[in-house]
């Protein structure tokens, strides 16, 4: 195994531990959501779902890479080769992005059943969009990130409500 494929191995493995804490936090999330009790399939099932999907994925994907660096004898240290062998970015703002993101989706998941589906989701998405944003923000283009996320969740609880039968949880919209 060279040093680039250790070093995509030890990524796998770091972010398989990230999707089992990811997936647990959003099963947690999931089962502490009001259920109404109108249905079998309630606003829980698709997150608790995704969760375990995520906590398992992420089981196999830490497990598989561990098992690969140990049979190629490599270790869980940063190797001693020149600049820009870290596993982690060497532009510190990326990894402060990467920082920020992951924070703003455990704030998200954990502001969902106190603040509603769609205000927590409009909120999320507008700050993940500014985040993201590769260019300049500027007037329009923040216009453009508000009509998007103050639509989308807006369409998505229509869809669930609607075609799947599923309440999502409405928190300060009660």
């Amino acid at each position: 195994m060279n040093r680039q494929e250790r070093k995509e191995t030890k990524i796998n493995f770091y972010a398989g531990i990230f999707f089992l804490v990811l997936g647990g936090a959003v099963v947690h999330t999931a089962n502490n959501f009001q259920l109404r009790g109108i249905s079998e399939v309630e606003a829980d099932f698709v997150p608790i779902l995704i969760g375990v999907l995520m906590v398992l994925l992420g089981a196999v994907l830490s497990v598989s890479s561990a098992l690969q660096l140990r049979r190629a004898g490599a270790s869980f240290g940063r190797e001693k080769a020149g600049k820009g062998t870290d596993m982690f970015p060497a532009d510190k703002k990326n990894a402060f992005n990467v920082a920020i993101c992951s924070v703003l989706l455990l704030a998200y998941a954990f502001s969902i059943p106190q603040l509603g589906f769609i205000f927590a989701s409009i909120v999320y998405m507008f700050l993940q969009m500014c985040l993201i944003a590769s260019k300049k923000l500027t007037f329009k283009r923040l216009a453009m990130y508000a009509v998007v996320s103050l639509s989308t969740p807006f369409l998505l609880n229509y869809i669930f409500f609607n075609v799947f039968h599923i309440v999502l949880p409405r928190g300060l919209l009660g």
